[in-house]
C-alpha cells in the first residue's frame, strides 16, 4: 500500500498545471463523497421517520439536545 508521504513525494514531481488538475479532481471527488454521505443519511432518516423509530420530542427538547451535542464536540 502506498503511504501518504509517498503520495506527497510523487505530487511534488508534477508540474504546476498537473498539480492544479489533481487538486481540482480530488476536491470534486471529496465533494461527491460528502454528497453521497448526506444522501445516505437522508435515506436513513426518512426510513426511521416512516417506521416510527424517531423519538418523540418537542422542539425545545430537540434544540436542547442539539446544543448539548455541540458543546460536547468543543
Amino acid at each position: 500500500m502506498t503511504t501518504a508521504n509517498e503520495v506527497l513525494d510523487a505530487f511534488e514531481t508534477f508540474s504546476y498545471e498537473q498539480r492544479e488538475l489533481l487538486l481540482n479532481l480530488l476536491q470534486r471527488r471529496h465533494i461527491e463523497n460528502k454528497r453521497e454521505q448526506i444522501a445516505q443519511a437522508a435515506i436513513e432518516a426518512k426510513l426511521a421517520y416512516q417506521t416510527n423509530q424517531l423519538p418523540l420530542e418537542t422542539a425545545s427538547e430537540l434544540l436542547k439536545r442539539l446544543h448539548s451535542s455541540l458543546k460536547s464536540e468543543e
